[in-house]
């Protein structure tokens, strides 16, 4: 049965070398591998199952598969915020793994990227605590810190949605825009999509909008996604930032809301914790464009405070 895939928000966010779809493809199938662990080990698969994991069709091709593990292994610097504030970044491959002459793959995950990973254990308690059941002492050490570093930065995923959407493009597009369900609404800075979606250099703004955006806005609607307007923000006569907003079938109320105004230090979207009032101010500062005043708004305690301002805008 095909499931959801959870990953991490910093991992989803930040730009990494797919270069082609077959690797996405693989990329979040391993990662729902984890998901079904109930804590790590390494993975144990065969050469059949991973073609299978890229998505591709016709007769098993080792070439193709040797092309997508050397993919899957390249050493990048991941510019990840750690869990260990000290951390700046991650230097290595996200994925390490070792193929066997009898047709076996073992997949291992450097130890700075385990924390990023989550487990069955983690996904069970995230359930068991939800639904208001009691935990033992040592569950409850173990949901303390799942909190405080993981579960206010899960996003979900459909596998099916992965595997059903074509092209490389609109399968990260749609990987970006599942983070935001719940508002509809993405905004990043326009570099930082560019890298994000692996765009050419060569691309101009046209060139984006009519070989990305635009076939986007028809594939993302097999996921239910119904891209309805993308809004470039430019500074001077460049574009800075983009917006886009969709709406979605499947409806959720969030405990936590993911949105996207504010930006992080890294121009990416946070994820905050607020009343409704504080919530309703802010679409109605970005409704406005009047982006500047977000912070400010951020920084205040009450939602007396949050009314008083909105009076003054």
């Amino acid at each position: 049965m095909l499931s959801k895939i959870r990953l991490h928000k910093k991992v989803n966010l930040k730009p990494i070398t797919f270069g082609k779809e077959s690797i996405i493809n693989t990329f979040y199938s391993i990662l729902q591998r984890y998901n079904k662990q109930h804590e790590y080990e390494s993975l144990m698969i065969d050469r059949q199952e991973l073609w299978e994991m890229a998505g591709f069709e016709g007769k098993y091709n080792s070439d193709h598969v040797f092309e997508l593990i050397k993919n899957l292994t390249k050493s990048e610097t991941y510019n990840l915020e750690s869990i260990d504030p000290e951390i700046k970044s991650i230097s290595g491959s996200m994925f390490i793994i070792t193929s066997y002459s009898d047709g076996n793959i073992k997949i291992n995950v450097p130890e700075d990227f385990r924390k990023y990973l989550f487990y069955k254990k983690d996904i069970d308690l995230m359930y068991k605590a939800k639904a208001k059941k009691k935990l033992t002492i040592q569950e409850l050490d173990h949901y303390d810190k799942i909190t405080k570093e993981k579960s206010r930065f899960l996003v979900l995923l459909k596998k099916a949605d992965i595997l059903g959407i074509k092209g490389k493009y609109n399968k990260r597009l749609y990987s970006l825009l599942g983070q935001f369900k719940n508002t509809g609404l993405y905004f990043t800075t326009w570099e930082k999509l560019k890298k994000v979606l692996e765009i050419p250099k060569s691309y101009k703004a046209g060139d984006i909008d009519q070989r990305i955006f635009n076939p986007a806005k028809e594939e993302l609607l097999k996921a239910g996604i119904e891209i309805t307007d993308i809004k470039k923000i430019k500074k001077g006569r460049s574009i800075d930032r983009v917006e886009i907003r969709f709406k979605c079938e499947e409806k959720r109320t969030p405990s936590v809301l993911q949105t996207s105004p504010p930006l992080d230090k890294d121009g990416e979207n946070e994820v905050i914790e607020m009343s409704k009032i504080k919530r309703r101010a802010l679409a109605e500062l970005a409704r406005k464009g009047k982006y500047h005043l977000i912070e400010p708004l951020m920084k205040l305690g009450t939602d007396e405070e949050v009314e008083e301002f909105m009076k003054k805008v």
